[in-house]
């Protein structure tokens, strides 16, 4: 009943008041704010360790139905789609209006938390009356728990995302807000020196004349990695008697390697049949500089394809120059960030169209406060859940 009125509560705060004010629960407020809630969950805990009431709060039952309220919320943002934009339709205008549509920042999932985080914390007090490696495990649990969801709560509108664009050459210290076109000068220049790109192998496939890979539903792929590969794509036996990795080609759409930058990668294969029916030729993907070409049968229906190529590793290797004046050599990988003077630099995007040839990189620059505490209460969870992994389960005369 608690929980099902502080969800009504929090619809009719979301339906009148409107959304949740970022500005208005940023620091240093937020932090004054758990400051005072900590202080308030240890004096209900000092005031009702003893009393019904206060075991009531922190007892099996109430934590199982907060659980299981949690369990619900996280169930109703998995199955309504969750976005900031209104729809057209009234149900779904009424819908956003209540806040079903952004519900991890509504008002009813403010409330709920605020009471799984009070319930978590007096049951983290109440296991600290006797001391116990079974306690102390239990305690940093829990306490990691509670610190890693406080802490991403109250630090989430903090958190600030800001997209950076580096052209090849050019330092740049200003990235756009993400979502706005509002502007955000860093303490630091960055210098992009050269874009990364690794690729896998290129991929053969066989079409037929409205362009369906075949068998269709299952299609045939052929790896066509090095000269001499051998392999079969339907009832064609495949082998590459040249390969290129930069290659160009003229009106003949003969293949020769390239000289300069801006070469696709081109092979040259030859397909028989069990009828002993012979075609051979050049198939490249082609890319921003050179047409793709295909190997048709003629009279078969059928066409030899090289699919793009399939980006393995993208990064960019960096300059940084700090607002000391110190420069450091740094290289942004996807989930490899760099950190600088309290913000993540992630590799996040390239100009798709040039591909390995980018002359920019794109990267996002998260600036969060309250991160290093989110990985702390991460690593108490872990170390608590190992301890009592190594305990076993607690012994029960019957």
């Amino acid at each position: 009943m608690l929980c099902l009125v502080l969800f009504v509560a929090g619809l009719v705060m979301e339906y009148f008041a409107g959304p949740i004010s970022r500005a208005f629960w940023s620091y240093p407020l937020n932090l004054l704010a758990g400051g005072a809630f900590i202080y308030a969950i240890a004096m209900v805990h000092w005031l009702g360790r003893k009393k019904n009431w206060g075991r009531w709060l922190s007892g099996v039952p109430m934590t199982l139905a907060v659980v299981g309220w949690m369990i619900y919320l996280a169930t109703l943002a998995g199955l309504i789609p969750q976005t900031e934009v209104a729809n057209a339709s009234v149900g779904a205008d009424f819908l956003v209006r209540l806040g079903f549509t952004r519900i991890v920042s509504s008002w009813f999932f403010l409330l709920h938390s605020a009471l799984f985080l009070f319930v978590l914390g007096l049951v983290t007090l109440r296991r600290l009356t006797s001391l116990s490696w079974r306690n102390a495990a239990f305690v940093l649990n829990h306490l990691g728990l509670w610190l890693a969801f406080a802490a991403g709560l109250l630090g989430s509108v903090d958190r600030n995302e800001l997209n950076l664009a580096l052209p090849l050459g050019n330092p740049v210290n200003v990235a756009m807000e993400k979502g706005s076109d509002r502007h955000f000068t860093l303490p630091f220049t960055v210098t992009l020196n050269e874009f990364i790109m690794e690729e896998y192998p290129p991929k053969l496939a066989m079409v037929d004349d409205n362009g369906v890979y075949l068998p269709s539903g299952k299609p045939d792929f052929f790896l066509a990695d090095k000269q001499g590969a051998k392999g079969r794509l339907l009832e064609w036996d495949t082998e590459v008697t040249a390969y290129l990795e930069e290659a160009v080609s003229g009106k003949t759409k003969e293949f020769s390697p390239a000289t300069m930058p801006g070469g696709a990668t081109a092979v040259r294969v030859s397909v028989t049949n069990a009828a002993g029916t012979r075609f051979e030729g050049w198939v490249s993907g082609g890319n921003f500089m050179i047409e793709p070409v295909v190997l048709s049968l003629p009279g078969m229906n059928r066409h030899i394809v090289m699919l793009d190529r399939e980006p393995k590793r993208f990064a960019s290797a960096l300059t940084i120059k700090k607002s000391t004046g110190e420069e450091i050599k740094a290289v942004v990988d996807v989930n490899k960030p760099v950190s600088v003077e309290g913000y993540e630099l992630y590799q996040v995007s390239y100009d798709r169209p040039l591909g390995r040839w980018s002359q920019f990189s794109g990267l996002m620059v998260v600036y969060d406060l309250w991160y290093k505490i989110v990985f702390i209460g991460i690593y108490m969870m872990l170390v608590g859940a190992l301890l009592l992994f190594l305990l076993g389960a607690k012994k029960r005369d019957l």
